[in-house]
């Protein structure tokens, strides 16, 4: 059986148009691991200073229980948790991993800022941490959300709430001469310029946020061929 690939793909094409423009674009950083990281160390220094209570589980598998309190404001990305294996904080884990058992009586909350502060360190300094599971991020990554956390911090809380929720969106982030740029990236069989309208109408909603920490928007539009080939265009609206 011979295929096109591209046909197969269909509306998948996105993502591979997503996965190209990452590899091509120098200190490319991905938009919702960037948020991640900047809504991480926000977090750490919004939360009570606590320490783990515990620190394993006698039963199957992983255990976490609902905390209180608005940060981390996506807490389905910073997950603390209690196994056999001692305590860890998950990142973004997948459905049924962890198994919750009702509000935290206290024994998550210092899990969870245990966590984040080893999570601040992977950032800051970029030491491995020992109890965080799926902190897979690029050095470009980390650099970027250093540089985010250093423009927000300090802002009005709502601002830094608006801010996070609209990087989440952001499909790349990169530096060229010193300017960062938020990035919106199309993936088209054929280069059409009547396709960009929708998009640009999507980043201009974006710089109205991000324009404000000095970030300007950047429209990659990828055009594979059935030769493998790629042609990528990088358009500044």
């Amino acid at each position: 059986m011979r295929v096109n690939l591209l046909a197969v793909l269909g509306s998948d094409i996105g993502l591979l148009g997503e996965i190209a423009a990452a590899r091509i674009l120098p200190g490319a950083a991905r938009g919702e691991a960037v948020a991640m990281l900047v809504e991480g160390l926000l977090s750490y220094e919004r939360l009570p200073a606590a320490e783990p209570r515990a620190t394993s589980h006698s039963g199957r598998g992983y255990i976490s229980a609902f905390i209180e309190g608005r940060w981390p404001l996506h807490k389905s990305w910073f997950v603390p948790s209690l196994g056999p294996d001692g305590y860890r904080l998950f990142l973004d884990p997948p459905r049924g991993l962890v198994r919750y058992v009702g509000r935290d009586d206290g024994r998550f909350l210092g899990i969870l800022r245990a966590g984040l502060g080893e999570l601040a360190r992977y950032v800051e300094r970029g030491t491995p941490p020992e109890h965080v599971v799926g902190a897979d991020f690029s050095e470009e990554e980390r650099l970027v959300a250093r540089k985010l956390h250093k423009l927000v911090d300090g802002l009005p809380e709502e601002e830094q709430v608006e801010i996070l929720e609209t990087l989440r969106q952001v499909d790349l982030l990169f530096e060229k001469d010193g300017q960062l740029y938020h990035v919106e990236v199309k993936t088209g069989l054929r280069f059409k310029p009547s396709k960009l309208r929708r998009k640009q109408m999507v980043l201009e909603a974006r710089q109205k946020v991000l324009g404000a920490l000095g970030l300007r928007p950047a429209l990659v539009y990828i055009t594979p061929g059935e030769n493998w080939e790629v042609e990528v265009r990088l358009v500044e609206p």
